[in-house]
């Protein structure tokens, strides 16, 4: 098996998550990899405060690299947020580029299917001219990237490998083969609970169970299903919950009070989707009568989610173009242990732009940081500031 070529060799592994809470399936996965590697470094690099489905974090970025330190991760790296809220595509390769450039070994993930294989033989089937032109039409008749990639795998009878897990599984590996990266891959396969299931199985349980737990309150439910370390944070957060009226409010003064261009120059905002949104906002109230109205077969509430959340923001396309397109990068740390913090002096020693602290960032010199990321991280900051009242720590937490 493709395991046992990496056993004698030191490896140092990277994880991509957002551990919107940090649960047992997660601490399960870091444990096998101890299992299964000889792993000189683990290395986490997550989605902070904003999570890929368009929503604030349920536990705030610090908590959650407290946690991950102390349950066997060395070195906490994040996912800038013009990033992490964005489309599979996107959130994956960006933080695939971020493992290479830090010279990571091994990139592990979870999926349900386990043969890297089969994945990779999909993902050069996806890079075909024939099957980009499909997905494309799929996206002009209306479809997000998810559901024009998943109509174009059921038209080539592969659509069995669309579960979300996979999903992201493939992007990891599609970055990977189309910029020639020098990090292997591996799938840990997932036990036993899908994506989004709604129920616990021998106390590992899915995160979207977790998170609505936590929005009803029902702790004692939760002890169980998360290390320590996670239900004190939970608990400590208690009413806490980042309040999604208030997000609804600011978005709807943006974007009442904007200029129309302005708006439509918004990453993945369309003249179709600000048409819908000025039907429905004025006379929205709530944010669950907005996102119902405004959901329809070609948009789904995960994308109004995230439309909304870069206009909050102020990511622009062209911005988020030149982002993605980037090859110098910055990487900041939100955390390490000893050991973490002898591979970031390796890093800076081989001339990486790597960040331990924010004020650095700031003070960095043009060329190095485009000035456009810092605003849209502080515009995170800020909004940040305004729904849970905590500003953004600039220094990393260190783990003796």
């Amino acid at each position: 098996s493709t395991m046992r070529k990496y056993m004698s060799i030191k490896q140092k592994i990277g994880i991509i998550a957002e551990y919107n809470p940090f649960h047992n399936g997660h601490l399960y996965q870091i444990e096998m990899i101890k299992k299964q590697f000889d792993v000189d470094l683990i290395v986490a690099v997550i989605s902070g405060d904003y999570v890929q489905r368009g929503e604030i974090s349920s536990i705030d970025k610090w908590q959650k690299t407290g946690i991950i330190l102390q349950n066997g991760v060395d070195l906490v790296v994040e996912l800038p947020l013009y990033f992490s809220i964005q489309n599979a595509e996107v959130f994956s390769s960006q933080s695939v580029k971020i493992l290479e450039y830090l010279e990571i070994d091994m990139q592990i993930f979870g999926a349900e299917e386990e043969n890297i294989i089969r994945l990779e033989s999909i993902v050069n089937i996806q890079e075909t001219d024939n099957y980009q032109l499909s997905v494309k039409e799929y996206i002009k008749l209306g479809n997000d990237y998810n559901k024009a990639q998943l109509l174009t795998l059921n038209d080539y009878e592969l659509s069995d490998v669309m579960k979300s897990n996979n999903i992201l599984g493939l992007e990891y590996i599609r970055a990977r083969i189309k910029n020639k990266f020098n990090i292997n891959q591996e799938i840990i396969k997932r036990e036993k609970v899908e994506y989004n299931e709604l129920q616990e199985v021998e106390n590992i349980s899915s995160a979207t169970y977790i998170r609505t737990l936590m929005e009803n309150g029902e702790y004692r439910k939760i002890k169980k299903l998360v290390p320590k370390e996670t239900y004190e944070s939970v608990i400590s957060n208690f009413n806490k919950m980042p309040n999604k009226e208030l997000i609804f409010q600011l978005f709807k003064y943006k974007f009442l009070t904007s200029k129309k261009q302005s708006i439509l120059n918004i990453y993945d905002m369309d003249k179709d989707i600000y048409n819908r949104i000025s039907k429905y906002l004025i006379n929205a109230n709530k944010s669950e009568d907005f996102f119902s109205n405004i959901e329809s077969r070609n948009y789904s509430k995960r994308r109004m989610h995230r439309v909304l959340m870069n206009t909050l923001l102020n990511i622009e396309n062209d911005v988020l173009d030149q982002f993605t397109k980037a090859e110098n990068q910055y990487v900041r740390i939100l955390g390490f242990n000893e050991k973490g913090q002898q591979h970031i002096k390796k890093l800076q020693r081989n001339g990486k732009n790597i960040f331990v602290n924010w004020k650095d960032i700031e003070k960095s010199k043009k060329g190095e940081i485009n000035k456009e990321a810092i605003k849209i991280e502080k515009n995170g900051f800020l909004i940040k500031e305004i729904l849970l009242n905590k500003k953004e720590q600039l220094n990393p937490i260190v783990i003796k």
